[in-house]
């Protein structure tokens, strides 16, 4: 008979966020967690133990009811402030900080336990700097994530809470670089039976597992197959840990009896219910876009890629992973961590910037204006707050009070629309104006991020946020994060750079006007960046293009290929557009840019304009 022990239950419990684990939350992602804390409870006997983002508090008294002692570290004064009340024992303490900058002394813990912590911040190697600072000689880290390639694989939407996942390799990569023994496991919830030898058994070889991949088909390999998670335990001692750790829900499935079990059993097929609804509206999403135009337009497009590339087929596939001389795929490149630390502004204290958000809607919901709006005085608000403007190109849209609104001026233009308001934005003392689209809005520490990188390049560069959930494919540096060019749906311009190159070119009516912009800060020396942990929610890239659309990106990049000296891409935009029966667009007022600048233009990757990532 084993040991039976308890779960401490608050009588009320913390509010369930949708990421953090409390009481409140019950199912697969209740297994989840516990599961990685009872094994950090068996590792925890007699140790000095910290459990950083402890959260609601439940795991660290967990390790609590073994350990010699348990301090619990959270960034959220809220849960750290619940945790002291709900989880009292002599040998149990809780603070509040953050993982960059760990509250202890330096060697003072045998065991860190860190569960789905490493991809909510983008400095990773800081936190394990931190980790390795407390831990005493020959300590353990216990660290869990999310294996990206699982979690979050393409076209499934991302995490909000998260901004910096890693696949297996990356992450043995980043653990093997810093502890001498590293053990990885995965781990995956499921529902299924188990074969394990015995005890006293001997050892034997890999597991064996099986897979319903379907009505009838199942999938038989050697390994555990698709662990959405992954645990490591890392020491500079060697470790002495279990072969395999099981947690058994119920011995029988058929044993869920009680009032409860038939509540959640209601509540699950519910939840199956709505994601059968939702499967089925993505099918008709899929089976639209493939009757839509977007089919029709790629094609054209794959032509003159081709074309433009020599008759060569472009390269939509990742690059194979390099490998080692023994024929193993080699580990991922390590970046520069303290030039990533730089160029992001993080060492800097906060930046003394006046800044100015600006919105050009275009008959958007007011809903959706309000969401943007909101959001934007919410992230300025580390910076001590600042301005946001909105002019309306289409039909006026009702703002609160705090928004300074231009007055109409008729549907001027994207560009048009954002130069005003920058002109607004200087004239009354902004440092730096951010464009941002009407049907996106910011994560609360955005605007932050942007102004810290902005600073960090000496107030001259252009900045782009990461578009979230689905990020734009083109390319940028992961060490300095220099990017071809930076897309307009939020977009960070100093009042220098603005100042020494100007705004957008108001020739372009939408579309082009941010790359025309872009490249023509690079070519006169202004840096131009994307900035990944600035978060830009901005979920239009699954969006199919109407032919009014496709008709206005042709017009603004026969502009810009005319505007750039791009002859074969100038007669490519013109050949669509007679097709389309419609006239080309009056170029007259056309000024060539130098020919010393067109050594950064990209016309070999159509409409992408740089060679995509994906």
């Amino acid at each position: 008979m084993g040991e039976i022990f308890t779960r401490a239950q608050p009588p009320a419990p913390l509010g369930f966020t949708g990421e953090r684990l409390t009481g409140a939350a019950h199912g697969q992602i209740e297994i989840e967690h516990l599961h990685r804390y009872f094994l950090a409870r068996e590792m925890a006997r007699g140790l000095r133990v910290l459990d950083i983002a402890c959260g609601e508090g439940y795991g660290a008294e967990l390790m609590a009811q073994v350990a010699e002692s348990v301090v619990g570290v959270d960034v959220s004064e809220e849960a750290v402030r619940f945790a002291a009340e709900a989880y009292r024992r002599p040998n149990l303490s809780f603070r509040q900080g953050d993982g960059r900058a760990i509250p202890l002394p330096d060697a003072s813990v045998d065991l860190v336990a860190s569960f789905e912590t490493l991809e909510h911040f983008y400095e990773h190697e800081a936190f394990l700097a931190e980790i390795r600072r407390v831990l005493r000689p020959g300590g353990v880290l216990l660290l869990s994530t999310p294996d990206r390639d699982v979690y979050s694989p393409d076209g499934r939407p991302a995490n909000a809470f998260h901004v910096r996942e890693l696949d297996q390799p990356e992450f043995a990569a980043l653990l093997s670089g810093r502890f001498r023994h590293v053990t990885l496991y995965g781990q995956r919830p499921m529902v299924g039976s188990v074969l394990l030898p015995l005890a006293g058994a001997p050892a034997m070889g890999t597991a064996l597992s099986f897979d319903r991949r379907g009505e009838a088909h199942f999938e038989a390999q050697q390994g555990f197959a698709r662990p959405l998670y992954l645990l490591a335990a890392c020491s500079d001692a060697p470790l002495r840990l279990p072969s395999a750790s099981l947690y058994v829900e119920a011995s029988q499935l058929d044993a869920w009896r009680s009032a409860e079990a038939r509540a959640e059993r209601a509540a699950l097929s519910a939840r199956i219910a709505a994601l059968e609804a939702e499967v089925a509206r993505l099918d008709g999403f899929l089976a639209s876009m493939r009757a839509s135009t977007s089919w029709r337009i790629t094609r054209p497009l794959r032509a003159l890629v081709t074309r433009l590339r020599g008759g060569r087929e472009v390269e939509l596939t990742p690059p194979p992973r390099a490998v080692a001389r023994d024929g193993a795929a080699a580990p991922p490149p390590r970046h520069d961590a303290a030039r990533q630390r730089q160029r992001l502004g993080l060492d800097l204290p906060m930046p003394a910037l006046s800044v100015a958000v600006g919105v050009v809607t275009y008959n958007n919901p007011a809903e959706e204006v309000a969401r943007c709006l909101e959001s934007a005085r919410l992230a300025l608000a580390p910076l001590g707050g600042g301005a946001v403007l909105q002019l309306d190109n289409g039909e006026p849209v009702d703002s609160p009070p705090w928004v300074r609104r231009l007055p109409p001026r008729g549907n001027i233009g994207f560009g048009a629309g954002h130069n005003a308001m920058m002109r607004e934005a200087f004239a009354a003392g902004a440092d730096l104006y951010i464009a941002a689209n009407p049907d996106g809005f910011f994560h609360p520490g955005c605007i932050e991020a942007l102004a810290r990188m902005v600073e960090a390049a000496g107030r001259e560069a252009l900045v782009e946020a990461r578009q979230f959930p689905a990020e734009h494919p083109k390319p940028y540096d992961p060490e300095g994060f220099d990017t071809p060019w930076a897309s307009g749906a939020c977009l960070a311009i100093p009042r220098a750079v603005w100042e020494r190159i100007g705004g957008f070119d108001e020739g372009f009516f939408m579309y082009c006007e941010d790359v025309d912009l872009s490249w023509r800060a690079r070519a006169q020396g202004v840096a131009v960046r994307l900035n990944p942990t600035a978060l830009y929610v901005h979920a239009v890239t699954n969006r199919t293009t109407s032919d009014a659309t496709w008709r206005m990106m042709l017009a603004s990049g026969h502009r810009l290929a005319a505007k750039w000296g791009s002859a074969e891409f100038r007669d490519w935009t013109a050949g669509r557009l007679r097709e389309a029966g419609l006239p080309l667009p009056d170029l007259a007022d056309v000024t060539p840019v130098p020919e010393a600048w067109r050594g950064v233009a990209e016309f070999g990757h159509g409409f992408s304009f740089a060679e995509p990532r994906w």
